[in-house]
């Protein structure tokens, strides 16, 4: 015998509170309204597929920049570099890590930026044509995602030598964040 207002147990493990549904069955209602609507008039509409771009925010310099994620490999804290003789002043040098030799490049030096970095350094670790490379850069922020149509081109106020870095921009939370052509990094006969 049911006393009212009991549930039985079944019942409360297969129905969920009810304003957990109201988004889903609203979302759900608005879709059949908008089918219905396409089968009444005869029309179909196609959906072009947007493509996703994930990347990884740090700063160089004061400034926000970007390398796509699917050219990083890791992201190390700092660590102690040997001096490489008559290397170029970009290179700092090499480290080791879980026992292989890997060049470090700093970034600023590289796209000729400032020296003053805030916050910890970090080296990115990239996926380099023969081996991997690090790049030094200041604090790194988190990874945005963004549909790859919301990439804009290079400013027009860069100078050629600065838009051979460049991929593009993005506005990320009312700021524009630089993507880097980690090619054009990492083509570098110096190394």
């Amino acid at each position: 015998p049911e006393t009212p207002g009991e549930q039985k147990p079944s019942e409360k493990i297969l129905r969920p509170p009810r304003q957990a549904c109201l988004p889903d069955r609203q979302a759900r209602d608005e879709t059949e309204q908008a089918d219905t609507g396409r089968a009444e008039t005869g029309a179909t509409e196609e959906v072009e597929p947007v493509t996703i771009l994930e990347i990884l925010v740090f700063k160089v310099s004061n400034e926000d920049y970007a390398i796509r994620i699917s050219d990083l490999q890791e992201v190390l804290n700092k660590q102690k570099f040997v001096r490489v003789p008559r290397a170029p002043a970009y290179l700092l040098g090499i480290t080791s890590v879980r026992g292989k030799i890997l060049p470090v490049v700093d970034l600023r030096k590289r796209l000729e930026l400032s020296e003053d970095n805030e916050g910890k350094e970090k080296i990115i670790i990239l996926s380099g044509e023969k081996e991997p490379i690090g790049i030094l850069v200041g604090a790194v922020s988190d990874v945005q995602r963004f549909p790859e149509d919301g990439l804009l081109p290079p400013p027009s106020t860069l100078s050629d030598e600065e838009k051979r870095f460049i991929e593009g921009v993005v506005k990320i939370k009312n700021k524009f964040v630089s993507i880097l052509k980690v090619d054009e990094i990492l083509g570098m006969e110096e190394l």
